[in-house]
């Protein structure tokens, strides 16, 4: 330690380096922090991962016995002087050499050290390799380029001083190796500092070859990464003309903005229905051609799968082209901006906007970043996302992502084509889920207040039988492209599946080979797919695709929808800045997992007892959204919304009137309840997500006992709970009872502000009870809450 600390005072000119370490903890650590801030520990942060158990930590069950499943660790960051770093160090080696005495004042540390496996420094392991980026430098080193640009994260410091003294650091270091600092950016409000460098090929394989290099050992960076690697991917085989004789009428305002490519503005699917605002002038640098992917998310935001009778939005939506190409297939960011930056501009241009302000609530971001999945640590985009949303009260809705990997399966061919479609199924979704570390969701599809939306093997079409291919899985399960797997903190991610478009897969069509598929990238004119605008037939070409961001594009569509339904409740009078969180509850209030999802969790999954639910959860999330039925009141549906704000360490209690129908009636009953909010962060500490509200119906049992589609304690991890109950027994209350439903906001220090949220209340009854509930509700109801028609 101390002959590094010799070398990197003679790189810095008499700076004090201060280094970071590494804990590797188990189990509860809230004495380590005051016991880190005793010996003068500056925090930074920590990232949740899970350990195999071994000898010395391992979980037991109620019995007292040793259990398998993984440890919760956690790695926390500290930054620390070097005093107090050998105080800490010294410690340490007293410890593990059995000494019982401590200096005064430290015997906290004793327990402490009791959770850890070991102390260490951040190193080449973390800030290096950890981040896949050596992979992606091996890749473009292949085509011999001269330099090569990549993101640096550098710790973030509390004062401008330390941060500019850290940045100059690494700006002489890049300097000397003959590279240049293209972009610095600093976001405070997220604890970010990030730099774009560029540095010569040669130097770059010597990092690779070497891993001891002054640059990756740097104490100032916490990561590097590839940089302009947030792609879509834009070929088409070949496409079809469409013809559509729509009537002409006024549009409204955009409510919703897609943040995407530059779209084929004069398509006759588009001509006159978007606002483009070409910030950075990509318009030079992007041919008719190859305006693939913002087209058709455009036509997807408008029409919807056109394979099916279109009803266009009734209003212009708002294009930011953040995009532009990149090579010959692909669009992307470029390599001289950091994806942050462009998230925080695009939104910032939006919301200083008098016009869109007042109008646009939705953010369509339809792309991802496949070299970064997620693993327990926020992205810094998924951060900016959830600070947005919060800040500006607008609902993202972001594209899990997309995996277009082999499956090399332990199946021949002929015997892969001679099982049931549902046996077949079983044996495909069993090799996704050994290889789940590979379809994880990609950033910033994490963020905690945005809606991440998955895929659904769904479209109009009827697959062609072509020689060599197979259509993989039943209509209306999860695509085998989505990525899944759960979001930060355990929370559910993705939210939900929506219509993606089928995907065939093809093989080598030789029955003795082992079967290796590879989905079928190049599309006709047939399909299957969702039907969609493209750029690359002329004016009025239409192509089948699918994918994520389809599904994505179509929740945008569908929340328009909702907007204008809860703009239009009765007496209802919601504040402007509660519609975004009033979206993503309904939205959410419409999903259930259906068949599909019962089926998913009895047969698809991962059969380990008790996690048959949570494993599902991490597939499917909430299920498919289906807002004609949830969200439309019959004689035998009734939906109550409510909306407020709440602080810190406080309760409210919502009431739904029982309707007496009801009372001693064996009949099937449903009962929905929605909670949504966006929550503050802190983005550098322990308690990322500061505002933690939950719901408990508490006498919901007079109505359905039994929980589906949900796990209460998975769905409080995140900014939305929602969870539906079902039953048939007969409910015992009297005329006049309520169900009582109590939301609470968990006490947390640091939470200054209100939090807004919406809630939803739905209940039920088969049409064929003929029960009158929604008039019996309506007549009960409190004047000072509105029935949602």
């Amino acid at each position: 330690m101390e002959r590094q600390r010799a070398v990197l005072q003679q790189d810095i000119n008499g700076i004090d380096p201060e280094m970071v370490l590494v804990f590797e903890v188990v189990g509860s650590v809230n004495n380590f922090i005051k016991a880190a801030q005793r010996v003068g520990m500056e925090w930074l942060g920590d990232i949740d991962s899970l350990a195999e158990p071994d000898d010395n930590f391992y979980n037991i069950d109620n019995q007292g016995n040793r259990t398998e499943k993984p440890v919760n660790e956690k790695l926390y960051l500290t930054l620390t002087n070097s005093v107090a770093l050998q105080q800490l160090l010294s410690l340490w080696q007293r410890y593990i050499r059995g000494e019982q005495k401590f200096p005064t004042g430290f015997a906290p540390f004793k327990d402490v050290f009791s959770q850890l496996k070991d102390i260490r420094r951040w190193d080449v392991r973390d800030r290096f390799i950890a981040t896949n980026v050596i992979d992606i430098w091996r890749e473009l080193l292949q085509s011999r380029p001269e330099k090569i640009r990549f993101e640096i994260e550098l710790w973030f410091r509390p004062t401008s001083q330390k941060r500019t003294d850290a940045e100059d650091i690494v700006r002489n270091i890049i300097t000397e190796y003959g590279g240049e600092i293209i972009k610095s950016s600093i976001h405070e409000e997220i604890a970010y500092h990030g730099l774009i460098a560029e540095c010569p090929a040669i130097m770059i394989q010597q990092m690779i070859d070497n891993m001891d290099d002054a640059l990756i050992n740097a104490e100032q960076i916490m990561w590097i990464r590839a940089s302009g690697q947030v792609c879509t991917k834009s070929t088409i085989e070949d496409a079809a003309e469409v013809e559509l004789n729509l009537p002409e009428e006024p549009l409204a305002s955009p409510s919703i903005a897609l943040l995407d490519g530059l779209p084929l503005a004069n398509h006759v699917l588009l001509q006159d229905r978007l606002v483009i605002n070409d910030a950075d002038n990509y318009e030079d640098l992007y041919p008719a051609d190859r305006r693939f992917h913002g087209t058709t998310m455009a036509s997807l935001i408008i029409y919807g799968d056109l394979n099916t009778p279109p009803e266009p939005l009734k209003e212009r939506i708002y294009v930011r082209p953040i995009m532009k190409p990149i090579n010959p297939e692909d669009e992307g960011i470029p390599d001289d901006e950091l994806f942050v930056d462009v998230l925080h501009r695009a939104i910032r241009e939006i919301v200083t906007s008098p016009e869109l302000s007042s109008s646009i609530r939705i953010i369509n971001l339809s792309i991802g970043n496949p070299n970064r999945p997620f693993f327990n640590t926020l992205s810094p985009e998924a951060k900016m996302l959830d600070w947005l949303s919060q800040q500006y009260n607008l609902l993202f809705l972001v594209s899990s992502g997309n995996v277009n990997q082999r499956f090399y399966l332990d199946i021949k061919i002929g015997e892969l084509k001679n099982l049931s479609n549902e046996d077949r199924q079983k044996v495909l979704y069993d090799y996704i889920w050994r290889e789940s570390h590979n379809m994880r969701i990609l950033s910033p599809s994490e963020s905690i207040n945005a809606v991440t939306i998955g895929a659904l093997h769904q479209d109009s079409v009827n697959p062609p039988r072509i020689s060599g291919t197979i259509n993989p899985v039943l209509d209306g399960y999860p695509a085998l492209y989505s990525c899944y797997g759960g979001g930060f903190d355990r929370s559910i991610k993705p939210d939900c599946l929506n219509v993606g478009g089928k995907n065939l897969y093809s093989h080598y069509n030789i029955d003795s080979m082992e079967a290796v598929l590879t989905a079928v990238r190049l599309r006709n004119s047939s399909g299957p797919g969702t039907k969609v605008a493209i750029s690359n037939n002329g004016l009025n070409g239409v192509a089948f695709t699918c994918g994520t961001s389809n599904a994505t594009a179509i929740s945008s569509r569908a929340c328009s929808n909702l907007l204008k339904m809860v703009r239009n409740i009765p007496n209802l009078n919601l504040p402007s800045d509660y519609e975004a969180i009033a979206i993503k509850a309904m939205f959410i209030h419409s999903c259930k997992w259906g068949e599909m999802g019962n089926n998913m969790m009895e047969h698809y999954v991962p059969q380990v007892v008790r996690k048959q639910r949570s494993n599902t959860l991490k597939m499917i999330g909430y299920g498919y959204p289906d807002p004609n039925h949830t969200l439309v009141c019959t004689d035998q549906r009734v939906t109550l919304i409510g909306y407020g704000n709440i602080r810190q360490n406080q309760q409210i209690e919502f009431s739904f009137p029982l309707p007496p129908s009801l009372v001693s009636q064996a009949v099937k009953k449903r009962l929905i309840i929605t909670l949504a909010w966006f929550s503050p962060i802190n983005p550098n500490g322990k308690n990322y997500r500061l505002a933690k509200l939950s719901f408990d119906a508490i006498n919901q049992n007079v109505i359905t006992k039994s929980r589906t589609d949900s796990d209460t304690n998975t769905s409080k991890h995140g900014t939305v709970q929602h969870e539906i109950f079902e039953g048939e027994h007969a409910s015992v209350f009297e005329d006049g009872d309520e169900l009582k439903i109590l939301i609470q906001c968990k006490k947390e220090e640091d939470l200054l502000v209100p939090v807004k949220f919406v809630t939803l209340v739905t209940l039920e009854t088969a049409p064929e009870t003929m029960l009158p509930i929604y008039e019996e509700v309506q007549t009960r109801i409190r004047p000072q809450i509105q029935i949602a028609q």
